[in-house]
């Protein structure tokens, strides 16, 4: 909401751009990459001005080197995917595969398939059916 009323101020403020054409679009984008950069990278130092001289006796870091503390904890936990990559075509094939099980399924087999789930996903193990086992 807050990105909307600043890029909505901008464009008040510069009568140049047409809302629809694709400068304004790139416009939008750019300025809401710089807003989260600038919102995250000040999170980030002030948490650890905050917390990290206290607890561990470290010094007190700028603005950039918090960008760059963002940016090399992003790259050893995951990398800049967000979403595209190996683990999401993994998972979109057991989707598949979980879909295409379902599908074959008659209704009496779906109702049991239900009823199973039901049971195993209850916190009282007395709920359970009959015949199933402690795993």
């Amino acid at each position: 909401m807050l990105t909307f009323w600043v890029t909505n101020l901008i464009f008040k403020s510069v009568k140049i751009f047409n809302m629809n054409s694709w400068m304004a679009k790139t416009f939008k984008i750019v300025v809401l990459i710089v807003f989260i950069t600038a919102i995250l990278g000040t999170a980030v130092m002030w948490l650890w001005n905050w917390l990290m001289p206290d607890l561990f006796n470290l010094p007190a870091i700028s603005f950039t080197q918090a960008l760059g503390l963002t940016i090399l904890s992003r790259i050893l936990t995951g990398g800049f995917r967000w979403g595209v990559g190996s683990s999401s075509k993994e998972q979109l094939a057991q989707k598949m595969q979980l879909w295409d099980k379902w599908s074959n399924m008659t209704p009496e087999e779906r109702q049991k398939w239900r009823d199973d789930w039901r049971n195993r996903c209850k916190s009282n193990p007395s709920n359970k059916a009959s015949g199933d086992e402690e795993l």
